[in-house]
């Protein structure tokens, strides 16, 4: 078990990745208020409902981008998950 305190290598990843998430979250969160603002406009709640999925996603899709190698590695795999030329052809 490793102790808190450490100043080794396994706790600089670690405080990267937290700011990177908290320097993403004021940007997803305009996304999301201004996809609420039309979608409420336009469709009323499931405006709402839309934008906080649509929001969720992008949210979700762009993080794996910003976490090295295997981030990017994950973030492939979301693209192929979606992508319905993946989804149809067996490998």
């Amino acid at each position: 078990m490793m102790n808190l305190s450490d100043k080794g290598s396994q706790t600089r990843p670690f405080s990267f990745s937290l700011k990177i998430l908290f320097g993403l979250v004021p940007g997803y969160l305009i996304l999301n208020i201004i996809l609420n603002y039309f979608g409420i406009k336009i469709m009323g709640m499931y405006g709402a409902a839309m934008a906080t999925v649509i929001t969720q996603g992008v949210s979700l899709l762009l993080c794996n981008l910003l976490f090295g190698k295997d981030g990017r590695e994950v973030f492939l795999w979301q693209i192929k998950a979606i992508n319905p030329r993946y989804i149809f052809i067996r490998r």
